[in-house]
């Protein structure tokens, strides 16, 4: 092989996995969404904040009560080093919630939706 076939051969197998990579990014952003999406029953206190009535136990899932953790869903891929990242660009809240407080227990909504789409994932990654 020539080392301009050797670069186109690199340059599309590179490009497919950036093209599954986001297709990745994509699916589990939106089953993480997905997962995020469940409401409960609140209070509005006088100075406007949310009170839950009907709080995710720990370990589970949390309940939605404004939405803002779900529409912070966001993927990005480093092309490079082909590294896809799924997470939150909230500060601190998501992470607390995903690792735990000293006043609360974790609600790992990362690992939770890991745990339930590594599959999906692998097979788009792999097929």
């Amino acid at each position: 092989m020539s080392k301009g076939q050797v670069d186109n051969f690199m340059g599309s197998v590179e490009k497919e996995y950036v093209r599954r990579f986001t297709k990745a990014g994509v699916y589990f952003t939106s089953k993480t969404r997905g997962y995020l999406n469940v409401s409960q029953p609140y209070k509005r206190s006088k100075s406007g904040k949310h009170r839950g009535l009907d709080p995710s136990k720990p370990g589970e899932f949390p309940k939605k009560l404004s939405g803002q953790l779900q529409r912070s869903i966001t993927w990005d891929l480093d092309q490079k080093k082909m590294i896809l990242t799924v997470g939150s660009n909230l500060k601190p809240y998501p992470k607390f919630l995903q690792i735990s407080t000293r006043f609360m227990r974790a609600r790992p909504w990362l690992t939770l939706s890991w745990g339930k789409e590594k599959a999906a994932i692998t097979k788009i990654l792999t097929k």
